[in-house]
């Protein structure tokens, strides 16, 4: 049998990917910090995937492979150095998925903004329409109890198409690059990761590359509300088959309308002349474009549209995705990864129609120093859409933790104010106390943001367990 050893498998693209290979029959385990929670923790558990410190010594000659998190430097990180010691072969994240795709159809989910929720549809899309498909999800659950990622016994392998660099320190390829898809989805796209796209036309260039390696049998779905995405396949030299989704008249299928009923959204829409309708449990016009997505892929790859209807009104969500977390004292508590103004401006919008008669309190931790600052107006202009507002301090990524701070949560308090929103900054002390001493009966509190802001509710629903 096959061992594999994986630094930083708490990472969500870590642990499916984990979870993959122990379904191929690989002895799979792996290290990480061990004092902290994780949203990762119960879907290592569950797999029985041992999960050990960053002791070098944890690693022997007898490992057949060693997969290392883009986030740790293979000359700095101590077990990298013992595995190089050893002889042993070492591979990024991306560059084992993408050996492991090779094999399959892959359908990449790719762009800035429903990456995940779209990866997780279609992968319960199919699985629930009786085909095995493998998957690997940049989350810690979908449908708030399946694991992140699996090998499936299907041809099809849905993967989400990370844009970030495979390894910032040595490789600055962006991820998704290293895939070879025979399709891709698109829900949206943005200029986003300032610390490796120097500009928005940067971005452009990569997801160019991106398309332009689809087979000629290949096919992009994309958002055609998307102006950026428009900009896109502006600039291709040779533009594959598409299919186009959104609320444009000009959508291959057209979202006619959304109507909210009780805890579902009603979706109707058109395509070729015929009129469908779907039933979900999420919520919003972005989810109602990532949901017609999935539909538009299952129906060219031949399920029935009773099947797409049944599979997607069973759907419950992803974790940290509109996630509700529970209700205390006649308040609603909801959490949400959204961390790119883009993302942030529709997950808000998303709940003010949802809620109307809600007053939405959002607390909010920015992820990192270089993404706040490059977008500060986005931000603030975003933000500015919820009610009442708690800026918690900054989650620098792991480079910027040696740095001084560019910007601080105070910054965007201080700039919100000036807009005239009721903002405050707090540390996550001070926020824990208000969640428990101000939160009104008829109050939606969001916590929003890709660090660990959702840590507040399990603090919150403890102490009054």
């Amino acid at each position: 049998m096959k061992k594999a050893f994986l630094v930083g498998i708490k990472g969500v693209g870590m642990t499916a990917l984990a979870l993959i290979l122990k379904d191929q029959g690989w002895l799979v385990q792996g290290s990480d910090v061990t004092d902290q929670t994780f949203v990762t923790d119960q879907a290592l558990s569950q797999a029985h995937i041992p999960v050990v410190d960053f002791q070098p010594d944890h690693l022997n000659s007898d490992l057949d492979l060693v997969i290392y998190s883009g986030a740790y430097h293979p000359q700095k990180h101590h077990q990298l150095l013992r595995a190089q010691t050893l002889n042993l072969p070492l591979q990024t994240q991306q560059q084992t998925l993408a050996n492991l795709t090779q094999t399959r159809h892959l359908i990449a989910v790719a762009g800035v903004g429903g990456k995940t929720t779209t990866s997780a549809l279609l992968t319960h899309l199919f699985r629930q329409s009786g085909q095995e498909v493998g998957y690997f999800v940049g989350a810690g659950t979908i449908n708030h109890q399946a694991r992140p990622g699996a090998w499936g016994n299907h041809s099809l392998f849905i993967a989400e198409a990370d844009e970030y660099a495979n390894n910032l320190q040595l490789d600055p390829t962006p991820k998704l690059l290293l895939l070879q898809p025979q399709e891709i989805v698109l829900p949206n796209l943005q200029f986003d990761h300032p610390d490796i796209y120097q500009s928005p036309q940067q971005t452009l260039d990569t997801f160019s590359q991106f398309v332009a390696k689809l087979p000629d049998s290949g096919r992009l779905y994309f958002n055609t509300d998307s102006q950026f995405i428009h900009q896109l396949l502006g600039q291709l030299s040779s533009p594959p088959q598409t299919v186009s989704v959104g609320f444009h008249s000009s959508a291959d299928w057209q979202i006619q309308s959304l109507q909210y009923h009780q805890a579902k959204t009603i979706i109707s829409l058109a395509h070729q002349n015929q009129t469908y309708q779907l039933e979900s449990f999420l919520f919003g016009q972005h989810n109602a474009r990532n949901l017609v997505l999935a539909a538009a892929v299952g129906f060219h790859h031949g399920l029935d549209w009773s099947q797409i209807q049944t599979a997607l009104a069973t759907f419950k969500g992803v974790g940290r995705r509109q996630e509700y977390r529970g209700q205390l004292s006649g308040a609603l508590f909801y959490d949400d990864y959204g961390h790119h103004p883009v993302e942030i401006k529709a997950t808000l919008q998303a709940f003010k129609q949802r809620f109307p008669q809600r007053r939405l309190w959002v607390f909010f931790e920015s992820h990192t120093y270089t993404r706040t600052l490059k977008l500060l107006p986005d931000f603030i202009a975003a933000l500015s859409l919820a009610d009442q507002l708690t800026i918690l301090p900054i989650f620098a990524s792991a480079r910027e933790k040696q740095q001084s701070p560019s910007i601080t949560h105070q910054d965007l308090a201080d700039q919100l104010r000036q807009q005239g929103k009721p903002a405050q900054a707090l540390s996550f002390a001070e926020a824990e106390h208000q969640l428990k001493t101000q939160v009104q009966p008829n109050d939606l509190v969001l916590t929003l943001g890709a660090g660990i802001v959702y840590q507040l509710h399990d603090k919150l629903f403890n102490n009054h367990a």
